[in-house]
């Protein structure tokens, strides 16, 4: 796993601005990310596939909060989004819904990955 895998996730998702899995997305996300006693925060606005992100405050349709050691499990496809968030490993206020599509470019499981290659 990188370093930082959060960061690199969205610094890779700003090179790529335009997400054919979002075309049904259509608003904004803040991803607030703690480590001890710092808090990290990415906003991520989806207009029909467009992706933007920055670091800017704002009102956001669906706010997901959670510890980097989630976050670097989510976005390494080790973790699950929505199962975090019904067992209680992410708090998310807002629009669900935005995060239940925003998961469609999340990384799925590295085993499935391995699947597909061996069949």
């Amino acid at each position: 796993m990188p370093a930082d895998a959060t960061a690199q996730f969205f610094a890779n998702l700003e090179q790529h601005p335009h997400q054919p899995l979002l075309l049904r997305a259509n608003g904004s996300l803040r991803f607030e990310v703690s480590q001890g006693k710092t808090l990290q925060k990415w906003r991520v606005e989806v207009h029909h596939g467009d992706v933007s992100v920055s670091h800017r405050a704002g009102s956001d349709d669906c706010v997901v909060r959670g510890s980097k050691e989630m976050f670097d499990r989510l976005v390494t496809g080790r973790e699950n989004a929505l199962a975090a968030t019904l067992r209680g490993a992410l708090d998310v206020e807002g629009n669900p819904e935005l995060l239940q599509l925003f998961q469609r470019i999340l990384p799925g499981p590295p085993q499935a990955k391995e699947r597909r290659r061996a069949g």
